[in-house]
């Protein structure tokens, strides 16, 4: 019914009732009511089902019981109608248009078991009964018994080959199951069969998406609004698409227009507040995942991440109570666990973020990234057990390289620590070639990089203009340095002042500048210009109306030409804050790993 008009709907019905299909006529009926309770012509249809000329058999109730038990249904008294179609099915247990709505109130009330057996009653009574089979599976499919639900929609599509809603049922299954190529199948014949089938283009999107055929999921997303263009999870799931392409700008004004056709999804704005905060735009990111907290408050993932942008923004206790209230919510969410210990870790709270990391060890024990975060804030003796579960799941042929690497620098530190020196060495160089493997680092090809940068920075410094004064604009203050070597201390320091907001990794130079310092743009005064605009545009976003805003982009170290060129002027300060390594890292030792690694 729901992807039929009325006028189709009540078509098809008086079809089935000529043709002596009163059940699935009666269904049809039902379904029409129960969106429109007013409509005449459905009512006189199901009305027409107990004349004379349509008397089904003497084995049902009479024509003023069903049409008491077909009014609780169409009202909406659910848990009425099923009570008094139990009292009938006493009387006349082969009704089966009685059984009909005994199944879909159960349903609806949530009784599913019930509801399966009613169905099943039926298919008993009238085997080739596709509707039933075809309401079976979806309750199948509601419980999670997948295979189940795949058997009843292949026997409703046995019964009745050009049924579209089976078809597309089916497709759901296959998609659940990760069998994408039969899902694919299920929803192109459910297309056939149904031209005008925008549900079913956008789940073939979703599937095609999946299978990494980008393209091909983009054309029936744009199918799917065509027949559709109030179709707010087509927008949505074209913004996903665009999001992962790189394309954050359309891909958010595509979220704008999900949210526009569908303003109650929390998905939706879930999605949006994680694009907008990979960009940087941190403060719409929040008003998205609070909305959509607002919407649906057991959602513990947007909970998380609202704790992300306020760690981002230094609030450490709103950072905190907020991974505790995912946490509350869904303890097993090993993502917020992990931030949790992290955001502890940076508070110095040691012993808390230890407590949190074991904690999620004991959920997931082979969790590489928490066994090295472990790692990190332990000093190890040669008998502490921790070595020993590490080394375990390091024997595990099926672990993963990304897991793998992870773990041989945790056990390097703790081998480290105990002065098992050559066995660390050995570790660490192991994780180091894993790490280069899954970059495919090239050291030549940043060879190439930074002679490039050489060669466009003249080029870059050669340009000058005035630039215009702006009123309350902030200053950037460039905290440039390698990972690890203080630049978040330092960002603490600074923020600590009343006119410095700290920024963090700051994602604006990088976009904005995109490749300009190594010569992917024609260098010239009026892009260069354009930069400064764009970057203190979106620093002002970040300012809280403060004088300062820090940035600590890693690699923003590339970027030194555009930072400090005539062009920039006096907006800007810099820090440069060098690594200081431990004295007990032999020079030996980080020789040999960063040859590794390519630094």
């Amino acid at each position: 019914m729901s992807k039929l008009s009325v006028n189709e709907a009540i078509a098809k019905a008086r079809t089935y009732a000529e043709k002596g299909n009163m059940a699935q006529a009666q269904s049809l009926y039902l379904a029409i009511l129960k969106r429109f309770p007013k409509n005449q012509e459905a009512i006189n249809g199901l009305s027409s089902l107990k004349r004379p000329g349509h008397t089904l058999d003497k084995k049902h109730p009479s024509r003023g019981d069903m049409e008491r038990l077909e009014n609780l249904y169409r009202s909406g008294q659910m848990a009425d109608a099923l009570q008094m179609s139990r009292e009938m099915l006493k009387r006349f247990p082969e009704a089966y248009l009685v059984l009909n709505i005994q199944g879909a109130a159960a349903a609806q009330i949530g009784e599913i078991d019930a509801a399966i057996k009613a169905f099943q009653n039926i298919i008993f009574l009238r085997p080739t009964y596709s509707a039933a089979h075809f309401n079976l599976g979806n309750l199948f499919k509601e419980k999670g018994e997948l295979a189940k639900a795949e058997g009843a929609y292949r026997a409703a599509l046995t019964h009745n080959p050009n049924y579209p809603e089976a078809q597309y049922n089916l497709g759901i299954v296959y998609q659940a199951q990760g069998q994408f190529d039969q899902a694919v199948s299920a929803y192109k014949k459910a297309i056939a069969l149904n031209p005008n089938y925008a549900q079913a283009y956008n789940n073939l999107g979703n599937v095609l998406t999946t299978s990494d055929q980008g393209d091909a999921a983009l054309a029936a997303y744009q199918k799917a609004l065509k027949l559709n263009p109030n179709f707010g999870d087509a927008y949505n799931n074209i913004a996903k698409l665009l999001s992962d392409l790189g394309n954050t700008e359309d891909s958010i004004s595509m979220y704008k227009k999900a949210i526009k056709f569908n303003p109650a999804s929390p998905e939706i704005l879930y999605n949006l507040g994680n694009t907008l905060r990979s960009v940087g735009r941190s403060k719409e990111a929040l008003d998205a995942f609070e909305k959509a907290v607002a919407l649906k408050p057991g959602y513990a993932e947007a909970h998380n991440n609202v704790g992300l942008l306020h760690k981002d923004e230094g609030r450490h206790e709103q950072a905190k109570d907020a991974f505790q209230t995912a946490l509350s919510l869904n303890p097993a969410l090993e993502e917020a666990q992990f931030n949790l210990g992290n955001l502890l870790q940076e508070q110095g709270n040691t012993e808390a973020a230890i407590a949190a990391f074991e904690a999620l060890v004991e959920t997931y024990p082979k969790a590489a990234s928490v066994h090295r975060a472990l790692s990190a804030l332990r000093t190890y003796h040669d008998q502490h057990p921790h070595l020993s579960k590490v080394e375990a799941i390091l024997s595990d042929d099926g672990v993963s390289q990304e897991d793998r690497c992870q773990l041989h620098y945790a056990y390097a530190k703790m081998k480290e620590d105990i002065g098992a020196l050559e066995e660390a060495f050995d570790n660490y160089i192991i994780g180091a070639k894993i790490r280069k493997d899954l970059l495919g680092y090239d050291l030549a090809e940043d060879h190439k990089l930074f002679e490039k940068i050489k060669l466009y920075t003249a080029k870059i410094m050669d340009q000058c203009f005035h630039p215009e004064k702006r009123s309350k604009m902030p200053r950037p203050i460039f905290i440039l340095g390698m990972p690890r070597s203080g630049t978040t201390l330092v960002e603490q320091i600074l923020s600590c002042h009343s006119d410095v907001q700290g920024g963090g990794e700051l994602p604006f130079l990088r976009q904005h500048s995109d490749g300009l310092h190594f010569g992917r743009h024609i260098i010239s005064t009026e892009r260069l210009k354009g930069l400064r605009i764009s970057y203190l545009n979106d620093l002002a976003q970040r300012s809280d109306s403060k004088g300062y805003v820090t940035d600590k982009l890693p690699h923003n170290f590339t970027r030194i030409a555009l930072i400090r060129a005539p062009h920039v002027g006096p907006i800007s300060n810099i820090i440069f804050q060098p690594r200081v390594w431990d004295i007990v890292m032999t020079l030996r030792m980080w020789s040999i790993i960063m040859n590794c690694i390519g630094i």
